[in-house]
């Protein structure tokens, strides 16, 4: 397993403006994009991901409401319910993104015993434990539009967890800007 943030930033040299796009994963890798959002904090909340291949293509997406929960719960379960799903899958080569570093602190973190999320903390760990190549990495929330998207729908969902087979018709035009490595100004 490895951790580090890996922010996608485009300087142009000359100011503070970055640009960020989605980062395609080498050949023979899965990107997993995750997130979790709540409305309010605390309020109604929920979390999606998506699954993407070395040239952008959508494989699966899925998002899920987590019911009445703040952004930390939302943004572990979404990175937790991703990677369980990548484990059923058997993608043995992954690199999973979040947009949260609090949550990669948490995850990193080596004594979570009295964290209120210690459970799916655990769980995250296990997971990363097994026989696999998963890389869990920081990006910034332009460099994670699609499931910035998803975790939306999720939220107002009344559904725990819904599978996508095919992307949403409002998805397509960002799948299409990211497998292009359209990148998107951050001031």
């Amino acid at each position: 397993m490895e951790i580090h943030e890996n922010l996608q930033i485009k300087d142009n040299g000359t100011s503070t403006e970055k640009y960020i796009s989605w980062q395609a994963p080498p050949y023979h890798y899965i990107t997993l994009n995750t997130d979790g959002s709540a409305i309010g904090n605390p309020d109604l909340a929920g979390y999606g991901w998506i699954f993407r291949d070395s040239l952008g293509h959508w494989i699966t997406g899925y998002h899920g409401h987590s019911g009445f929960s703040d952004i930390t719960k939302a943004e572990i379960l979404g990175i937790l319910q991703g990677l369980k799903i990548a484990s059923e899958r058997k993608f043995r080569n992954l690199i999973c993104y979040t947009d949260s570093m609090y949550s990669i602190h948490l995850i990193k973190n080596e004594d979570i015993s009295y964290h209120r999320d210690a459970p799916e903390i655990a769980e995250i760990r296990d997971l990363l434990a097994h026989d696999w190549r998963v890389d869990l990495r920081h990006t910034l929330r332009e460099g994670n539009v699609c499931a910035d998207l998803l975790v939306k729908r999720g939220a107002r969902d009344t559904t725990s967890f819904r599978l996508l087979p095919d992307p949403p018709y409002d998805l397509q035009l960002h799948l299409l800007s990211d497998s292009r490595g359209v990148a998107f100004r951050r001031s």
